[in-house]
């Protein structure tokens, strides 16, 4: 699955490419249709609070972009160093195998729906085993999202129920949630560890 997104195409056109992921098309549904027909990529990449779960999607896969000089850079990079670097950024690649695995899951109560947590996590197999596993959050810090990449340190594993629950635990750990009126930091704290488990048990069990 190969698309390539451009910085100056609009939120609305890369919601109706053919060959974007369902999760990617899924969280730029939830944003509405003005906001989507009236932002472009590149500003929605600018304004990370306010499209906080399309940012997390995309670095979970952490694709490759280009810039207008002919250097390529892993998404993440260019996000670290975006004052210098987004200025020069041109497009964006996805490649995904068949059998790469995107999930989504949250928990909202809010009026529009909005997430008082969000996991989303990427996993690439190589014959059942991972080769690349990395998982997002939103609302565990006050950065507008949080990423652990775990590829190295579990690459040639198989993604069974004890392992599941070392990352969970992991990824517990490394959070840092704050306390707000949707919802404290010990609830977000122990949602972030059910949607992980969650997603990750259910990607073992091909629910997803």
């Amino acid at each position: 699955m190969k698309s390539t997104i451009t910085c100056t195409e609009t939120l609305e056109t890369i919601y109706t490419q053919k060959d974007l992921p369902s999760v990617l098309q899924g969280l730029l549904r939830q944003i509405t249709y003005q906001e989507r027909v009236e932002t472009n990529f590149l500003t929605s990449l600018r304004a990370k609070n306010s499209f906080s779960e399309w940012v997390a999607g995309l670095i979970a896969i952490n694709p490759m972009t280009s810039l207008t000089n002919g250097k390529k850079l892993p998404l993440t990079t260019l996000l670290e160093n975006e004052a210098d670097l987004l200025k020069e950024f041109k497009e964006l690649q996805l490649d995904l195998d068949e059998a790469d695995l995107l999930t989504y899951d949250k928990v909202s109560n809010t009026p529009r729906g909005q997430p008082i947590v969000s996991v989303i996590a990427y996993v690439k197999f190589n014959r059942e085993m991972i080769e690349k596993l990395r998982i997002t959050a939103t609302g565990v810090s006050k950065s507008p999202y949080f990423l652990a990449d775990y590829s190295k340190e579990i690459a040639g594993k198989l993604l069974g129920a004890p392992l599941i629950k070392i990352i969970s635990d992991k990824f517990s750990k490394a959070i840092i949630p704050i306390d707000t009126y949707m919802g404290s930091a010990a609830y977000r704290r122990e949602m972030t560890v059910v949607l992980v488990e969650r997603i990750l048990s259910n990607t073992i069990n091909g629910e997803m």
